[in-house]
């Protein structure tokens, strides 16, 4: 009777001892994804994620806690349709940013919406209407990628 070699099995958070002659706990590998997932950009290109996505109330008193985000530590109105969004999390230097801005009993057309002062910390957010100027919209969303 011959019997197979055991695989070695590593409980390492890091990996460290992983090899292709190892099994990993699952403990290990959630572990791993987790801190080193998919929201990770090392490797070879094209990898190109989210980096930070906010949707929120354009109305709501300042702090305005998010409907939804990601990697976002604040958000706030420093004006009439004026919003400051400062991340969790520094972007790299290049990076695109897409805004959007509505309500969500009507249709709001002629919406205007600029993304301005950006850096790899904090993006301002300034949302107008061709007929009211700079307003407070019912819904306002941003996603960043790079």
């Amino acid at each position: 009777v011959t019997f197979a070699k055991l695989t070695d099995v590593i409980d390492s958070d890091t990996m460290t001892g992983a090899t292709n002659a190892t099994l990993a706990t699952s403990e290990s590998i959630k572990a791993y994804v987790d801190s080193n997932g998919i929201t990770q950009t090392t490797g070879t290109a094209p990898y190109f994620g989210c980096r930070a996505f906010a949707s929120f109330n354009g109305m709501a008193s300042t702090p305005i806690a998010p409907i939804a985000s990601g990697n976002v530590a604040s958000i706030s109105r420093t004006a009439t349709g004026d919003y400051t969004i400062t991340l969790t999390t520094a972007l790299p230097t290049n990076y695109s940013i897409v805004a959007s801005a509505g309500h969500n009993i009507s249709v709001a057309y002629g919406n205007s919406v600029d993304v301005y002062n950006v850096s790899t910390t904090e993006i301002r957010i300034r949302v107008a209407q061709k007929t009211v100027g700079l307003f407070n919209p019912e819904y306002v969303a941003f996603s960043i990628f790079g």
